[in-house]
């Protein structure tokens, strides 16, 4: 498919002709002949006179005025005015500054000996925790002119959040462990596309300075692990649970605020995601490890689905 641009218009005359065509709903040339131009029904409807070329209806003017003629170099721009387009996505950058504060206390409830008969209580450690957590925006944000843009972080904005957890460790077998917390997205300002019709969708002709407020994350997990079940093997396996709020954007400039309708963005921005991680580590030498790790995600809604599977050497000093 090729589609033609024309970068510019021109006023043609004073009776409101451009270029490419009339920028009044009135702006219709006499015809000069015997037989009358030929209107659509939509253009005889917008005019309240039985000469239309000369008496517009006033409130249909308005609104072409606003939508039409005031935006024309919008419109025109063969970047759909607000200059989104699709590119290649393949860039690299700092994520967010993630900080957390880790506050537990292990218990143990009862401690294997040798005088305990073979049917005793398990030698187990139970250990409750509270995890403080904060990020502080330094990567890359969307870019809303390329549709394929992903943020490498929170897409500007701080957070702050809290997870309640609890581990079960059983010595020489395995640890299950189970947590659940919410993060809290700080509001900030940002020019972005914004709908003008609740059925636009994805593409969005204009755009306009709006205050975000993103919705609030809730996650659960559960976790287990295997710290060498096998000679220098060890397994490890997690759930995750996240569900995002929608967001709350809204027009700053209340004069332009009812040409907009964020609410479409709002409804489509919350989503969930759930995920099993699966690793396994091999300890080739010592300070010396293998490792490959599966992540599948399951019905997720309004999310990526990214099957993932990766494998590293690491070693420690």
């Amino acid at each position: 498919m090729k589609q033609k641009f024309v970068p510019e218009y021109t006023n043609q005359s004073a009776v409101g002709q451009t270029n490419l065509g009339p920028y009044s709903i009135s702006a219709v040339p006499a015809n000069t002949g015997s037989t009358p131009p030929s209107l659509s029904a939509l253009y005889t409807n917008l005019n309240s006179s039985s000469t239309p070329a000369v008496t517009p209806n006033s409130a249909a003017q308005t609104i072409f005025n606003q939508n039409i003629s005031n935006n024309l170099a919008d419109i025109l721009d063969p970047t759909c005015g607000s200059t989104q387009g699709v590119y290649a996505f393949d860039k690299y950058s700092m994520e967010d500054i993630r900080m957390f504060l880790n506050l537990k206390k292990s218990y143990e409830p009862h401690r294997y000996t040798d005088n305990d008969p073979d049917d005793s209580w398990p030698d187990m450690i139970f250990t409750p925790y509270l995890t403080l957590a904060g990020s502080f925006p330094i990567a890359e944000t969307a870019n809303y002119k390329n549709i394929l843009s992903l943020p490498f972080g929170n897409n500007g904005h701080p957070s702050a959040g809290a997870a309640l957890g609890m581990t079960f460790d059983f010595t020489d077998t395995i640890e299950v462990g189970f947590e659940g917390g919410a993060t809290y997205f700080f509001p900030r300002n940002e020019f972005r596309p914004v709908p003008t019709h609740k059925l636009q969708r994805l593409l969005y002709p204009f755009a306009t300075d709006v205050h975000t407020e993103p919705g609030t994350n809730w996650h659960a997990n559960a976790m287990m692990s295997a710290y060498q079940f096998m000679p220098h093997v060890s397994f490890w396996l997690t759930y995750e649970f996240i569900e995002h709020h929608k967001d709350c954007h809204t027009v700053i400039d209340k004069a332009k605020a009812e040409h907009f309708v964020p609410q479409v963005i709002d409804k489509q921005s919350d989503w969930r995601a759930q995920f099993f991680n699966a690793g396994l580590v091999f300890d080739i030498q010592p300070g010396m490890q293998a490792s490959f790790v599966w992540q599948q995600p399951i019905s997720p809604r309004n999310a990526y689905v990214p099957v993932t599977f990766m494998g590293s050497l690491n070693f420690m000093f």
